[in-house]
This record gives structure tokens, C-alpha cells and sequence, in this order.
């Protein structure tokens, strides 16, 4: 996999629409493949025209002159895409590698769509039907719908890791957009193929702060995309904060390491780091220490998962249960661009990446 958009819930767009985003791609490969859905709804939509090119550099929707492909689907230029349903386009030819910017440019119909919650990459559109080839210029009108799901590349066999979380991982509350500076993007910048599938406020074992889809029910749609080796799984605090006993979690993480198990991958489990905001409190905190020991100290083994501590590395290693100041960006719970850093060295270390 060498892109994902994790979305929140579904949407209704009543008239046509023209948008275009760019994506940093993650593997190594000769060409891509680009995965637009739509939720269950009634009416799904129609994919009117597709194209992809390469981005002209972080943070622009411009594209490189002379780089567009257009995009077709069984070979037609148009697809219907059904409810609750996904279309792959056909194979794009395009030497691929970590850190490269596409963009996709694309006009849909009316129908059902997916929203996110936030918008980690550039994207924006433009009413109605205007010409793929249009300039960035073009593309001015602000839409949290999310049309296109994955983007495959294809090439040699190549471990592929998905990082499935709440914000720790989108962190999109505390990073300009484009800024690549997630724990994720500190690994494709060292040429790790690893995709971002978190999303902020979500939790495991129930609906998110902003209406995400479960951590289980997103586990499950992600472990349908071809050759995922590893889920690096890092949620469980807004679980905590949203009054999710300790135990029922527990039972969420056997269930989530038995669902990766069964589509052949390895499961990595991070502990909970500390939190400070206004929404914790001294009972979640109790909550949170027995889960990290029970992490340390043989549960991840009895469901075949594997431990990543980034409790032990984020937090401030003089005050129990405090998140180092070094590495908060300033409200205790999300980290600093430091913080990033260690958390994909904990990663990186967890999973022999070094």
C-alpha cells in the first residue's frame, strides 16, 4: 500500500464536483493504482474522469508539466461506484519510491461519499465539472469529502506497514498541513513503506469523538487492501477518556490481534502514553498504568501481538504519569515534532526497522 485517507462517517454531495489532492507515497514500485469508495448509502456515485500526475512539492496541488496519466477503470474512462462499495483503476505506469508527491484529480457525481474529520495533505475542489488539467488555481472550495480511499503501488515484495490510530497518530491537530513531520512520515523518510490510517479522536472499541468508525470496524476495512505484513495498532486513550473499562479493552485488543493473525500479519500494540488535558482524570489514570503492565508483562504475548513502549519513551522519566515536556506540543497530550521523533525511533526499533 502506498497511501490511505481513513475516514470518519457518511455524506450526501447533492451536485457534481471537480477536486484534486496530493498524496506522499510510502512504497517502491512501478506503477499505482488508485481505490475510490463510498459508503453504505442508497445511491453510491458516478466517477466521471480520473487522472494522476506527480506533484510539484510539498504542500501544492500544482502538477509537474508533461506528468499526467489519466485514469481508467477496465479501460473506460467513467465508473459507477456502488454503495458501501470500492473500484481499483487500472495499473498506471510510474517509478515509485518513498516520499514521492503525486496529485489525483478527479469529478464526481452526486451520490454518497465518505468524510474525513481532517485533512493531514492538500485537497480542495472546485463546483461542478471542470478540466482535469486545470491549475491549482482552480481548486479553491473547501470539502472535508473524501472520495478516494487507497493508492496501491505495485512492485517487488516489500514489508508494508499500516499505522492504525486516533490523533498520537494523524496528529493533524498540531501539524500544518503537509508538514510530513508525523512519526509515520520520520519512517518514510528513511524509506519505510508504513501509511497513516489514524484518525483523530477515534477509539477502539466505540464510535470516535467526531463520529470516526470503530478502531475494529476500520481494522477490518484496511486488512482487505493486498499485502499488508504488519498493523502497528496505537488507541486506547480516548477509549479510557470516554469511560471504556479497562477490561473491555482488553478484550478489543485480543480480538484486533486475532483479526490480523487471521490475514497472515504481525500485530504491534503500543502502551497508552501519559495525558494531561482536561478531559483525564486520576481514575482513567489507574486505568491506564494497569494497562501498560499488563502490555509489559506477558498479555500482548498470550495474544501473539507484539509490544511498542511508547509510554517509556514520551514520558517525562522524573513525574509518573506525565508526558515529557520536550516532546508535548503544549496541550500534555499530543507530541511536539521531538516527540515524533522518538516515537518513530520506538517503532523503528520495536520492529528491527534499524
Amino acid at each position: 500500500m502506498g497511501w490511505r485517507s481513513e475516514t470518519v462517517f457518511g455524506d450526501t454531495n447533492a451536485a457534481p464536483v471537480t477536486c484534486r489532492l496530493a498524496a506522499r507515497l510510502a512504497a517502491v514500485g512501478s506503477s499505482v493504482r488508485a481505490e475510490f469508495e463510498s459508503p453504505l448509502g442508497h445511491r453510491g456515485y458516478r466517477l466521471l474522469a480520473a487522472d494522476l500526475a506527480r506533484a510539484t512539492g510539498p504542500g501544492s496541488l500544482a502538477e509537474v508539466p508533461g506528468s499526467r496519466h489519466p485514469l481508467t477503470f477496465s479501460g473506460a474512462s467513467a465508473v459507477q461506484v456502488p454503495p458501501g462499495g470500492r473500484v481499483l483503476s487500472d495499473p498506471v505506469r510510474l517509478s515509485a519510491h518513498p516520499g514521492d508527491l503525486i496529485t489525483v484529480t478527479f469529478t464526481a457525481g452526486a451520490g454518497d461519499v465518505s468524510v474525513k474529520a481532517a485533512w493531514t495533505e492538500p485537497y480542495s475542489c472546485a463546483q461542478g465539472v471542470v478540466p482535469l488539467a486545470a491549475p491549482a488555481s482552480a481548486f479553491t472550495l473547501a470539502r472535508s469529502q473524501a472520495y478516494l480511499r487507497t493508492v496501491l503501488v505495485d512492485g517487488p515484495a516489500q514489508r508494508s506497514i499500516v499505522a492504525l490510530g486516533d490523533s498520537l497518530t494523524e496528529n493533524s491537530q498540531s501539524e500544518p498541513t503537509a508538514s510530513y513531520l508525523r512519526w509515520t512520515d520520520e519512517l518514510v523518510a528513511h524509506g519505510v513503506n508504513v501509511v497513516n490510517a489514524g484518525v483523530s479522536g477515534g477509539e477502539l472499541t466505540q464510535l470516535g469523538y467526531y463520529g470516526a468508525f470503530t478502531g475494529m470496524q476500520r481494522l477490518r476495512q484496511v486488512l482487505v487492501e493486498p499485502g499488508i505484513t504488519d498493523v502497528v495498532l496505537e488507541v486506547g486513550t480516548n477509549d479510557l477518556a470516554d469511560h471504556v473499562p479497562a477490561g473491555t479493552l482488553l478484550a478489543a485488543y485480543r480480538e484486533a490481534a486475532a483479526l490480523v493473525r487471521s490475514y497472515g500479519a504481525r500485530m504491534w500494540i503500543t502502551t497508552i502514553p501519559p495525558r494531561g488535558d482536561i478531559r483525564w482524570s486520576g481514575a482513567y489514570e489507574v486505568q491506564r498504568k494497569r494497562l501498560n503492565s499488563l502490555f509489559r508483562n506477558g498479555f500482548l504475548s498470550q495474544i501473539d501481538a507484539h509490544p511498542i513502549d511508547l509510554d517509556a519513551v514520551v514520558r517525562d522519566p522524573l513525574r509518573a504519569g506525565v508526558l515529557n515536556p520536550v516532546y508535548d506540543v503544549g496541550d500534555h497530550l499530543h507530541l511536539s515534532p521531538a516527540g515524533e521523533k522518538v516515537f518513530a525511533s520506538a517503532v523503528a526499533s520495536a520492529l528491527g526497522l534499524q
